[in-house]
């Protein structure tokens, strides 16, 4: 348990994260608490972490992974198993994202759809065919998000088919619709600030994380809409990871544990705009905070999505090759 007035003067904690990901106030509630002064770097996209980590092994003592990856990294032995005593606030967290393994420690989680600009569209798009055959009007003004997984999983939804019927064929089949879309669109993870492409006007459509697209609305553009596409959506959760080479272990679980203090959990899911894993966190929201749809979508919206779930290393090759070839095209 963190202690009120406990200090660790002279010590560091150094996060690995996406852009405003972590409420700034709540680190600088840990490190009045504390005395640990909290370094914070950013990763655009899911490769760039890995090459960050895998060159600086020993620079960064936590970072934040998809639920898909946590094995993946367990096998490549960049992430160290967590001693729970030492968390004693993540009894807070809801039983249904525990990590049976223990290497991770669930925070947010949300979905992948279709973020768009209601005031310059006639017809909110609801489909991911709307972004895969796009009309006049949003040629050009379509964004795919940077993840290889992610476009491919979308193109499948598109073709009526699950995540199990993911294979090589398919995937190629995928591609080819991927091909005939891309001179229409940009593959890009976009800044979370005013020139974000939705907030400026030259993006009218296209993929985003529920939780991007609620913290576009409600800091920079309140035109900024979201829909949950009829094919199916793509599911995602985020977990902390402790890195194996971290040098500040035990500073990494004073901070886990107060991130997951019900209070500092509902200021920091408020503050990033995605749903909390913590319950507790979760009874101290509003009425209006909890009914907030693009955050927590109706479980029956939810019926046709899925967690990404790529079971082979040859269809993650191929994933990542056709990937490269699409998004170095212009």
């Amino acid at each position: 348990m963190l202690l009120s007035g406990t200090s660790y003067s002279d010590e560091t904690l150094s996060l690995l994260t996406w852009e405003a990901y972590v409420s700034p106030k709540v680190i600088e509630a840990f490190e009045a608490q504390t005395g640990i002064r909290v370094e914070t770097h950013f990763f655009s996209n899911d490769p760039q972490r890995s090459l960050l980590i895998s060159t600086y092994p020993e620079a960064y003592d936590l970072t934040l992974l998809d639920k898909s990856d946590l094995v993946r990294y367990q096998n490549l032995k960049w992430i160290a198993p967590m001693n729970l005593d030492l968390i004693p606030n993540q009894k807070h967290l809801d039983a249904q994202w525990h990590d049976s393994q223990q290497f991770g420690l669930a925070y947010t989680w949300g979905t992948t759809g279709i973020a768009y600009r209601a005031d310059k569209l006639e017809t909110a798009p609801d489909k991911w065919a709307d972004l895969l055959n796009p009309s006049l009007a949003l040629q050009g003004k379509v964004l795919m998000i940077n993840e290889a997984e992610e476009i491919f999983i979308a193109a499948l939804k598109y073709m009526g088919l699950r995540m199990q019927e993911m294979s090589i064929r398919t995937i190629d089949l995928a591609y080819d619709i991927l091909s005939t879309q891309r001179p229409y669109t940009r593959y890009n993870i976009e800044p979370l600030n005013q020139e974000n492409g939705f907030v400026t006007g030259e993006i009218l459509a296209g993929m985003a994380y529920n939780g991007d697209a609620a913290y576009l609305k409600k800091y920079f553009n309140s035109n900024i809409n979201y829909a949950l596409p009829a094919e199916g959506c793509i599911l995602w959760a985020d977990y902390w990871v402790i890195l194996a080479k971290s040098p500040n272990r035990r500073n990494a679980h004073l901070f886990l544990d107060f991130i997951n203090t019900p209070k500092h959990a509902r200021d920091n899911a408020l503050f990033i705009s995605n749903a909390t894993t913590n319950k507790a966190a979760y009874q101290l929201l509003s009425d209006e905070e909890r009914n907030n749809t693009i955050i927590y979508p109706p479980k029956q919206t939810l019926k046709n999505c899925e967690f990404i779930s790529i079971n082979t290393s040859a269809i993650s090759r191929e994933l990542n090759h056709l990937f490269f070839m699409l998004s170095g095209s212009q």
